[in-house]
């Protein structure tokens, strides 16, 4: 059979789902490197200025009215079925331009919305379907009768899928897909070296996502509180306003700070940090158990957050401090205590799924393989 072609779809709400999207793409090129991907926004794609809008409405709302997110999180958790109805009439007739052009072997979706419009399409959608959920809990949003595969990030997942009635043999416990680089070896020595000025001192890495949200100045006020010597990195993301202010804030620290944007090489960042302090996106915490990374979660965003919080915190990969008046003693006692460090390196090291990408498309392709004869071509129509 010749090399596959692969339609990734996703959207922009939230950084994290467009990561998991090119985290599968890459594993698509490593494992079948003849074959064809596409990554396709899909309400970008659909309406830009519609796309733009309700992206600024998901970020204002997170970051300023946190209790209204939860409040709709948890009404779509108890009227999902509704609610799927009205979503998913977005776009249909524009998807199915797209999969007569593209005629791709399989459909990968990395959010609900394309997913449930793909759904919608019923039996003219004749190739494989998988969902990935990009979180640590599940959400009936997620789920539709006609998905082939679904993967999630743990066992617990599994069951609830299957409490809601998932066929269990559709359901594959993979972790979320993150590139290949946060779980790679790497010559920590030569890292530090080449990203440091600061050699003597232990690294904190504060991180914000890519739209620079969360209370960074509070952080670096609580981390300049702390006894034990370190230094800081933040990464700010594309935000060149609070990137501004992050900077003028530092020069008056104690605790010496670099102020970073948006970069490419988080993972090696990760690779020679200490502890990381940040919210706590399901890409962002894979990627940071993948490094084996202790993580300080602040501030989740009540909704998927506490659930992804919840479950680093119970596993002991993560320490969650609710109040930030607080966080300068956390800090301070976790820093000053080495073996508590190493103990939720080892914790975030049990539970990492570095190679959950590989696994996702692993068993997409298992799965064309079946619905395809040898010698016929396919089509997703």
């Amino acid at each position: 059979m010749a090399g596959c072609t692969v339609l990734i779809l996703s959207t922009s709400f939230g950084a994290g789902h467009v990561r998991a999207a090119e985290a599968l793409k890459e594993a698509c090129r490593g494992l079948d490197p003849d074959g064809r991907v596409e990554i396709v926004d899909f309400l970008r794609t659909f309406n830009r200025y519609l796309s733009r809008v309700a992206e600024e409405a998901y970020y204002a709302m997170t970051k300023h009215t946190p209790r209204m997110y939860k409040f709709f999180y948890e009404v779509e958790s108890k009227s999902a079925a509704r609610l799927v109805r009205v979503e998913t009439r977005l776009g249909r007739g524009m998807l199915l331009r797209i999969l007569e052009e593209i005629q791709p072997d399989c459909v990968i979706s990395t959010h609900f919305l394309p997913a449930g419009v793909l759904d919608r399409l019923g039996e003219r959608v004749k190739v494989p379907q998988g969902v990935v959920l990009t979180d640590y809990e599940s959400h009936p949003l997620w789920l539709y009768p006609g998905v082939d595969a679904y993967f999630v990030a743990h066992s617990g997942m599994r069951k609830e899928l299957v409490a809601a009635g998932v066929q269990p043999e559709r359901i594959h416990v993979t972790g979320i897909p993150i590139k290949a680089e946060f779980g790679a070896v790497r010559d920590r020595e030569e890292v530090w070296r080449r990203l440091l000025t600061r050699h003597d001192l232990p690294l904190v890495l504060v991180a914000s996502g890519g739209r620079g949200i969360g209370p960074l100045l509070e952080v670096l006020e609580a981390l300049d509180q702390v006894e034990v010597p370190v230094q800081a990195a933040v990464v700010a993301g594309r935000n060149p306003v609070m990137v501004r202010r992050l900077r003028d804030f530092a020069r008056g620290l104690r605790v010496p700070t670099q102020v970073l944007g948006f970069v490419e090489n988080l993972h090696e960042w990760m690779s020679i940090a200490e502890l990381m302090i940040g919210k706590a996106g399901g890409l962002s915490v894979s990627e940071a158990i993948a490094a084996h990374l202790p993580m300080v979660i602040v501030r989740p965003t009540p909704g998927q957050e506490e659930g992804n919080t919840n479950y680093l915190t119970w596993h002991g990969a993560a320490v969650h401090v609710p109040d930030l008046a607080d966080l300068g003693a956390a800090l301070n006692l976790l820093l000053s205590t080495p073996e508590r460090l190493a103990d939720m390196r080892r914790a975030a090291a049990r539970i990492a799924r570095p190679t959950a990408a590989r696994e996702v498309v692993q068993t997409m392709l298992r799965l064309v393989r079946r619905r395809i004869p040898p010698g016929e071509e396919s089509s997703a129509l």
